[in-house]
């Protein structure tokens, strides 16, 4: 039998770890091993809730990462300063497909849109009606559906643009 350094032994206990945690998370019972302190990078924590939402300008574009080994939701933040129209763009960064969730969500907690989306390919983008939104905060919510995934949002806001209800 082949003898390991001290450091590689550590990097395969990490490694099975990681196993055993992927194989708990799929069998819905990750909550039995702690989350790893180092999220991914481009994701700013903690974002898991409106009230430590992540503050993005509009037409801005965030990166994130959403999984069942960091977190299973992204809130972010979006200030206006007159009303307008916002419509959201999903790029999916994976190199497969994984759904997610999205919310649009007024100040008071109204959700004025919810999508669910299965993007097929890296790169592919989604992008999310748009909906009139007012002078003040808006929140989005980006959870997965399947995988975690990472991903990039733009939100694209258009100052004073205003849908009408069609018949």
């Amino acid at each position: 039998m082949r003898n390991f350094t001290r450091k590689t032994q550590q990097l395969i206990v990490v490694a099975l770890a990681c196993v055993v945690v992927q194989a708990c998370g799929d069998l819905g019972i990750s909550g039995m091993f702690p989350p790893p302190t180092v999220q991914p990078e481009g994701d700013i924590e903690p974002n898991n809730s409106k009230a430590t939402a992540s503050a993005i300008s509009p037409n801005a574009t965030f990166n994130g990462t959403v999984t069942e080994f960091y977190d299973d939701v992204d809130w972010l933040k979006i200030h206006f300063t007159v009303p307008g129209t916002l419509a959201v763009q999903v790029t999916n960064m994976n190199t497969g497909a994984a759904g997610f969730d999205l919310q649009v969500v007024t100040g008071d907690s109204v959700v004025v849109r919810h999508e669910i989306r299965t993007p097929s390919v890296t790169g592919s983008i989604d992008t999310i009606g748009a909906v009139n939104v007012s002078a003040g905060d808006v929140w989005l919510r980006l959870s997965r559906t399947s995988f975690g995934f990472s991903y990039r949002i733009n939100a694209v806001y258009t100052p004073g643009g205003v849908l009408t209800a069609t018949r």
